[in-house]
């Protein structure tokens, strides 16, 4: 019993640290721009996808493939808030909401065309297994936990000590103050756009890499973002890290001592039960970013 607790547990910590990459990109969205972005899920079945060409259909090495996939999961974020949303900011937010579900649906079945309905996988570049005393964490897994955690201390270095985060900030707590003091608001957009877009692509390679992919999974992965999001508060990297970790380990337990049949229900009852008593959040963050 003790060793299938140590290994789900490990299993859930790093599951948790994918949800944690892309609710810290919904966080900042949301924090900045008040935009519901269920779109982001999109971002990460593309990375996956992207991710299985170049791996497994021209046969590229894996961290060329990462970086290559990284990149235009970006630029798919830098275009979206171009011309997708940034002409919307005017409009009332049912609006932008049902424009975010819209490419969401649109993405899945485009995915769906082009690779088919079957699940996908990468091959991880190392899967030497390492003995945490009966448990076991392979090299590639424990590559993407220390990965997980150096990206989001250099989101939170970012964003506390240089003038793009100062920038950001300022736009989450006020736009027209921001505005006055010299912040392009556009250029900023795009910036938060492109970084939750790239933390998005990370967790679609990593989740294709140690799971497998299907057109369906961008919706599962960023309604498990929101329920993060919502469970610790806007902005917070710590906090975030914890509320990932938290989904990760319910639903390894769940499955395992439980059911594996409600597997993905188990984080979002956390969260009722949480909203019951915590509603403004467990770290009491509302809707400024703060670091």
């Amino acid at each position: 019993m003790s060793t299938m607790v140590l290994q789900q547990v490990i299993n859930g910590i790093v599951t948790g640290g994918l949800y944690t990459l892309i609710a810290m990109g919904l966080s900042q969205i949301f924090g900045v721009l008040g935009i519901s972005h269920f779109a982001h899920g999109s971002v990460v079945i593309i990375a996956g996808y992207l991710g299985y060409t170049f791996t497994r259909v021209l046969g590229w090495a894996l961290f060329p493939s990462v970086i290559l996939s990284i990149i235009c999961c970006t630029v798919v974020g830098l275009l979206m808030e171009r011309f997708a949303y940034r002409p919307m900011m005017t409009k009332p937010q049912i609006n932008i909401f049902i424009l975010a579900l819209g490419m969401l649906f649109i993405v899945d079945n485009l995915a769906e065309m082009i690779w088919g309905p079957d699940p996908l996988a990468i091959q991880a570049a190392s899967n030497v297994p390492i003995h945490i005393g009966p448990a076991v964490l392979t090299t590639f897994r424990l590559a993407v936990v220390l990965i997980n955690f150096a990206v989001l201390f250099g989101l939170w270095g970012l964003m506390k000590f240089t003038k793009l985060g100062r920038s950001i900030r300022a736009m989450a707590q006020n736009r027209e103050a921001a505005k006055i003091l010299g912040v392009n608001l556009n250029q900023t957009s795009a910036l938060v756009f492109g970084i939750g877009s790239a933390l998005a692509g990370l967790c679609g390679i990593f989740y294709t890499s140690m799971i497998q992919i299907v057109p369906s999974s961008g919706g599962t992965l960023v309604l498990k973002g929101f329920a993060v999001m919502i469970l610790v508060g806007l902005g917070n990297i710590p906090g975030t890290i914890v509320g990932g970790l938290i989904m990760g380990l319910v639903e390894s337990l769940g499955a395992t001592f439980i059911s594996e049949a409600f597997k993905d229900s188990y984080g979002f009852l956390v969260l009722i039960l949480a909203m019951l008593f915590k509603p403004d959040g467990l770290f009491n963050r509302k809707t400024q970013i703060k670091y």
